[in-house]
């Protein structure tokens, strides 16, 4: 693993963000954790590299749940399908970074179905 990513995963696993704002590397970090700002600045290029490049496509889509949304079991469908991919193909191929609010077109799809069908739940309390 090259130590531009090494560095963004272990930002990740502590909580922290890393992003780009044009050329700028824009980061928060637990206050904790400054000392990751010097590693942050020497690996600039790679990370600038590693977060400008495409997401890689995932594979298949997931079934569409929209048919289901408006029953509890509709909300439990389409949060089971977003996390499955989540934690599956978005995890494996790199599509996916929820905590960087970065999602390939299955994602997106997947995670406004869930939104969708936990407003109409919640609507109908």
């Amino acid at each position: 693993m090259t130590p531009g990513i090494e560095i963004l995963r272990e930002v990740d696993a502590i909580g922290g963000r890393v992003w780009l704002e044009g050329e700028r590397v824009r980061y928060s970090l637990p206050a904790d954790r400054c000392d990751l700002v010097d590693r942050l600045r020497e690996q600039k290029a790679k990370i600038v590299a590693a977060l400008a490049t495409p997401a890689p496509t995932c594979p298949a889509p997931v079934p569409d749940h929209r048919t289901l949304i408006p029953t509890d079991a509709g909300v439990a469908a389409a949060a089971h399908a977003f996390h499955n991919h989540l934690f599956g193909p978005g995890q494996a191929t790199g599509c996916c970074a929820a905590r960087h609010g970065r999602y390939c077109a299955e994602g997106a799809r997947l995670r406004a179905d869930y939104h969708e069908a936990h407003r109409t739940a919640e609507g109908r309390q």
